[in-house]
C-alpha cells in the first residue's frame, strides 16, 4: 500500500514529505530503500515468536493452566525517517532543519 501511496503522490505532482508525511506499520527492511526513507512502526517480531512459542511449549507440557486466550502487551518502536521530517520541522522547534 506505501507504494501506491508514493505513487499517487508523485502522479498528483506532490511531494513526500513537503506536502504529505507518510509513515507505514511493519519496518520491512526496503523502508530505508526508498526516497525518502520511510517512518515506520515496527513491531518486536522476535519477541512476538518468541512468546508465542514459549506459551504453546508451556501448554503442552502441561505447565500453563488452558484457560483460555492470553493477552500478551509487546512495545512496538517508531523509527522516525525523512518521510516524516516536513511535518516534525513544523512541530517541534527544537528539530534540527
Amino acid at each position: 500500500m506505501t507504494i501506491g501511496v508514493l505513487e499517487a503522490l508523485e502522479e498528483m505532482g506532490l511531494s513526500c514529505p513537503n506536502y504529505v508525511a507518510l509513515a507505514t506499520f511493519d519496518d520491512l527492511p526496503m523502508a530505508k530503500v526508498f526516497r525518502p526513507h520511510l517512518t515506520s512502526v515496527s513491531q518486536p517480531s522476535y519477541q512476538i515468536g518468541y512468546q508465542g512459542a514459549d506459551l504453546l511449549l508451556k501448554r503442552l507440557r502441561g505447565e500453563a493452566s488452558d484457560q483460555g486466550p492470553v493477552t500478551i502487551l509487546l512495545e512496538p518502536e517508531i523509527k522516525i525517517r525523512e518521510s516524516t521530517a516536513a511535518v516534525l520541522a513544523r512541530t517541534d522547534p527544537t528539530a534540527q532543519r
